[in-house]
Parts: C-alpha cells; sequence; structure tokens
C-alpha cells in the first residue's frame, strides 16, 4: 500500500517511475492486515513495561506476536532499541511527529479513491471502527488512550455495552463497551484496494517489474537491479521495505556500504 502510494505522488511530481517487488502489488503485507486507516492512530506500539506482559511474551503466550527462540540472538539489539524508545518522553516524542501524518491519512486516500472510481469506492466505508473492550478495566484505559487524543483532533465516542450492542447485535453480552473511532475508514479487502491504486499507476504509464529489492547494485551511473524483465538502472532509489530487524533498516545498511542512500526507481521486497 505505501509503496503504491509513494510511487503514484512521485508520478504526480513529474518522475518516471518503476515499482519492484517480489510479487504482484498488495499480496504482501497489504493483504492481511485489517484495512483500518487509521486517523487515530497517534500513539505508537511500544514495548510493553509491565512484567506480567513482558513475561508472556518471552512464553510465546500472545496472539499478537510469536518468535523462535534461534532468532533472539539476532533480533535481541532491534528488541532493545525497542524497549528504550518506550519511555514515556520518547513515545510522546513520537506522537507529536505522527501526528501531522495521520490527520492527513484519509484526505490522502480519499483522493486516491476519487480518482480509481468505483473499483475502489466500494472497498472503503466511513463508517469508523470499534475497539471493544471486555473488563470495565481495559475499558477505562482505553478512555484514557482517547483523551490523549483529542488535542489531536482525533473524533470518538464512548459506548457503554448497551449502546455497543445497539450498534452491532451480534456483539457478546460479555463486552464492557468501545472507543468507537469515528473518523477512520476501513477497507473490507485492503488487498484488492492496494490493487486499485496500482492499476492507477500503470495506467498512467507507471512500470511494475518483478524483483528482489536486496539484489540491487551501484554501478557508477547510479543504481541497477536485475528483475524477472530485465535489468533496470537509475539516479535514485526511494526505499519503503517492510520496517523491522529484517527488513527496511538492514537494506538500508547494505546500500549504505554500496555508496551514500541517495533516494528514482522504488524499492520494495
Amino acid at each position: 500500500m505505501v509503496g503504491v502510494s509513494v510511487a503514484l505522488h512521485l508520478q504526480r511530481r513529474g518522475r518516471d517511475v518503476a515499482l519492484i517487488d517480489r510479487r504482484d502489488p498488495g499480496e504482501e503485507t497489504s493483504y492481511g492486515n485489517a484495512g483500518l486507516i487509521q486517523r487515530e492512530a497517534v500513539i505508537p506500539y511500544t514495548f510493553p513495561r509491565e512484567f506480567g506482559v513482558v513475561l508472556s511474551y518471552a512464553m510465546n503466550n500472545r496472539r499478537d506476536a510469536v518468535y523462535h527462540l534461534s532468532a533472539l540472538p539476532r533480533i535481541a539489539p532491534w528488541l532493545f532499541q525497542y524497549w528504550r524508545n518506550a519511555i514515556p518522553e520518547r513515545v510522546e516524542r513520537s506522537m507529536r511527529a505522527l501526528a501531522p501524518l495521520m490527520a492527513q491519512c484519509v484526505k490522502e486516500h480519499d483522493a486516491l479513491i476519487a480518482e480509481v472510481g468505483s473499483a475502489a469506492h466500494s472497498l472503503v466505508n466511513h463508517r469508523g471502527w470499534l475497539n471493544c473492550c471486555r473488563t470495565e478495566k481495559t475499558l477505562l484505559k482505553g478512555i484514557a488512550d482517547a483523551q490523549t487524543l483529542e488535542e489531536y483532533g482525533v473524533d470518538y465516542t464512548v459506548l457503554t455495552g448497551a449502546q455497543l450492542r445497539e450498534l452491532e447485535p451480534h456483539l457478546s453480552e460479555a463486552l464492557a463497551g468501545a472507543i468507537h473511532f469515528r473518523g477512520s475508514p476501513t477497507s473490507s479487502d485492503p488487498g484488492l484496494l492496494t490493487k486499485a491504486y496500482a492499476d492507477l499507476f500503470t495506467h498512467r504509464c507507471g512500470r511494475f517489474l518483478k524483483g528482489d529489492a536486496r539484489q540491487v547494485d551501484s554501478p557508477p551511473s547510479g543504481w541497477s537491479l536485475v528483475a524477472d524483465e530485465g535489468s533496470i538502472e537509475a539516479r535514485e532509489v526511494p526505499n519503503r521495505l517492510r520496517s523491522g530487524p529484517h527488513f527496511g533498516g538492514e537494506f538500508v545498511k547494505e546500500l549504505n556500504t554500496l555508496r551514500q542512500f541517495r533516494g528514482g526507481v522504488l524499492l520494495r521486497c
């Protein structure tokens, strides 16, 4: 999603853009996510500080993260940096940096959806999403987090259990309530939405090639990569790889060993 969106914006600026990925657009991270356009996502996901929560992750007793013990030596430095950046001062700094970006995310998607037309309109609704809470404790925590977002212009409302079931009758009676983020659209098929954006990109004479961005080389003329369709060269290489210890960070380090990272072919892997 991000790679295709960046490619479209580079086209708007008059660039000749090639988008390179190992698979077709929308078949990696964009395929398997929840489809939220998160206007409210100003608070970053941080490393937990509570001992019990950390222990549950360490014991692999969580559904939101699973790890292999053999991978720990490799990812430990990244985890340590993740933990360091979870202190309140750094979280606040991240929030201030994220706020202006998230304030524009719905407008940017709406503009792309309008350009794509009906193929995208049918995949997005503007009813918001529900953060449902099973207990009063988690509901109060959710309310506190939502209140933190008020200064950033996030539109939300708090629903009691009865109000929640009036809105969604099939939800469990056990739910204590929910935070309804009304300003965050959702997509029923984010992978297909990404493909719709990619069709707009290629319709505007953008090129999509299959290849592995990690194979990029640095000849004197700029940057080069051998894709399935043949070799391609460019003066600039914006990097849009998935974050984390295995993807974007390591790739940029490899590029920096070749030459100072200069930023034209759009590479993803």
